[in-house]
């Protein structure tokens, strides 16, 4: 998931999958004020989502028609230097009638434009990448960008209040090319009780996730909600990591039910193999597969519906029914 986001309580449930149409929605009605890209342009965005993987957000925008304005800036050559495709900066930040206090929070540099296996983890690296300038520019670029951001308006108790300071986030992602999509820059309030595992884990932070679980003091709770926000990302490795530090494959934030919204086949797998319930109900009584089913009828990309099709049979061989 390319955004900022903190998790509440009544939220938890289909927070991911609905942050997902609303960023899409979004995208699509900003790509409308964009020049059309020329002949030689679209087959490249065509080549790109071909190979992204099938749950890939960022191939459903390319194969909507979903794209960048195409101006270049100088930081898009520093990363490709680097060997930089993308990078997710993320803010943290006080609301009150406006903006205080904005600081970065954290940056996550990429190989790849999405899927597992590309964030840059090696310290001689990021070292070198910091050293570069890249790290720094590409700071400046995202900052500007934070400050133009808008609220994510659901559900309603997500809004900032009307008095106060509040607590908040967001995330900015930075690709090398400037025909991809730019995400819209949404603000979330921050949770008094989300814990720094939980963050890493919701923006698929590997180098932040490992060194939190090689402490080897983290909560049965910590880990299972950690859990959760990993099952619906794109990096199964994560979800291998955690499970491995304790966390339960069948807890009550019902992680299976995160990886089924967000088409997470691995994670599906991994889930399953841990003794995750097929058949676990969540509050309005639906089912890993009974969400999948109904995301099926609802998608008319058929790559997208030949992956929730297998994911459909891959929960019935593990016993689900509807």
């Amino acid at each position: 998931m390319e955004v900022g986001l903190r998790k509440t309580a009544r939220a938890r449930s289909g927070y991911l999958a609905m942050l997902a149409v609303i960023i899409l929605s979004a995208l699509r009605a900003s790509a409308q004020q964009n020049p059309l890209p020329p002949p030689e342009v679209r087959a490249h965005l065509h080549q790109i989502a071909h190979e992204l993987p099938a749950d890939s957000l960022l191939r459903r925008e390319l194969e909507a028609g979903v794209h960048g304005d195409g101006r270049t800036y100088p930081w898009m050559d520093f990363a490709r230097r680097d060997g930089v495709k993308r990078a997710a900066i993320e803010f943290n930040f006080t609301w009150h009638r406006g903006l205080h206090d904005l600081k970065v929070a954290r940056i996550m540099f990429f190989t790849d434009y999405e899927g597992p296996d590309s964030q840059v983890t090696n310290s001689e690296r990021l070292g070198q990448v910091a050293r570069d300038g890249l790290e720094a520019s590409l700071e400046q670029v995202a900052l500007h960008r934070a400050l133009k951001g808008t609220w994510f308006e659901s559900p309603e108790h997500q809004h900032p209040p009307k008095k106060g300071w509040v607590p908040a986030s967001t995330v900015v992602v930075l690709y090398d090319d400037p025909w991809l999509p730019t995400s819209p820059i949404m603000y979330v309030t921050t949770d008094s009780s989300w814990g720094p595992l939980e963050d890493a884990s919701l923006l698929g932070d590997r180098v932040a996730l490992k060194r939190l679980l090689a402490q080897g003091n983290s909560k049965h709770v910590d880990l299972d909600n950690a859990l959760y926000w990993a099952a619906g990302g794109d990096d199964p490795v994560l979800v291998k990591w955690l499970l491995h530090a304790g966390a339960q494959a069948n807890s009550r934030n019902l992680p299976l039910f995160a990886a089924a919204r967000n088409s997470r086949t691995v994670n599906i797998e991994l889930l399953l193999d841990a003794g995750a319930n097929p058949n676990s109900k969540d509050a309005d009584g639906q089912s890993a597969l009974s969400i999948v089913t109904q995301l099926e009828r609802a998608n008319s990309g058929p790559l997208v519906r030949r992956n929730l099709v297998n994911i459909a049979e891959l929960l019935k061989k593990a016993g689900a029914r509807q």
